[in-house]
């Protein structure tokens, strides 16, 4: 059964000046260790920094809630699969919600073109 759905599009360029304004603490305060390292192995690292971002705010989306001031970015990781395929890691406080919620499973789809990134969220139970 489908407990929430979310979706989330990103405008690349406007992420990029955030990320280029806040000289790395918006990067430190929204993607975890290894989002930064997978984004900047890329010919392109705004574009993945961009899907993450689309993938995190659409997860919260997902979850019914948006962003709070009691969200920590950093409680949603976006990793890959061998395949390549993206998957949701929740930790701290969202794992605990997901929990609560009888969340079973997450599917998440990125994509991107040109100077924008969508991502969708399902949260399966």
């Amino acid at each position: 059964m489908i407990l929430g759905m979310g979706v989330d599009l990103v405008d690349i360029t406007d992420l990029q000046n955030s990320i280029e304004s806040q000289q790395g603490t918006f990067v430190g305060r929204v993607f975890t260790v290894g989002e930064q390292k997978y984004a900047r192995q890329k010919a392109d690292p705004y574009q993945s920094f961009g899907g993450r971002f689309a993938a995190k705010e659409a997860c919260l989306k997902a979850f019914g809630t948006g962003w709070t001031d009691e969200t920590d970015w950093l409680d949603i990781e976006v990793s890959n699969e061998p395949s390549g395929q993206p998957i949701l890691m929740l930790k701290g406080k969202m794992a605990a919600r997901s929990v609560a919620l009888g969340i079973k499973r997450t599917w998440l789809s990125i994509s991107h073109v040109g100077q924008y990134a969508v991502a969708e969220v399902i949260l399966e139970g």
